[in-house]
């Protein structure tokens, strides 16, 4: 299986959750992130909603009937270039996950792909370096 290489934001603050069913656990994990949740049922949808409002991230699940991945994260960045867009694998389905990977990896190889045992991993990191980077400013600020 593909894992990204690359890490997440350090904030994910304001973020649009593409997905074409609810999946409770992923926004349960995403809001305990951090993330003020805004989701929509499909890629044109997302298109629509991101032309009005701004956000700081974009997680895309699955995107609909009409749309593939691929089409909507080349529209995503055609209207918000530098907004970040992360894909996880539905942790619902395997089979049509593996094709979607492999098609993103190859056509659009910037884009991190997550599982979401790998997604909660990366942020635990990101929350663990954060902690580590407090504490060292605390202790340095002792010495002086």
């Amino acid at each position: 299986m593909f894992v990204s290489n690359f890490g997440l934001p350090r904030r994910l603050g304001k973020t649009l959750l593409v997905c074409s069913r609810r999946l409770v656990e992923v926004e349960s994990l995403l809001t305990n992130c951090g993330c003020r949740l805004k989701r929509v049922r499909d890629g044109n949808k997302a298109l629509g909603t991101i032309r009005h409002e701004t956000f700081d991230t974009a997680i895309l699940i699955s995107t609909g009937k009409k749309m593939d991945l691929v089409e909507t994260i080349l529209n995503l960045r055609d209207i918000r270039p530098s907004m970040p867009v992360i894909v996880l694998l539905n942790p619902a389905s395997s089979d049509p996950n593996a094709a979607a990977q492999t098609i993103i990896a190859r056509s659009i190889p910037d884009i991190p792909i997550f599982t979401l045992s790998e997604f909660q991993s990366h942020r635990d990191a990101i929350k663990r370096k954060k902690g580590r980077g407090q504490q060292t400013q605390r202790d340095s600020s002792r010495r002086e």
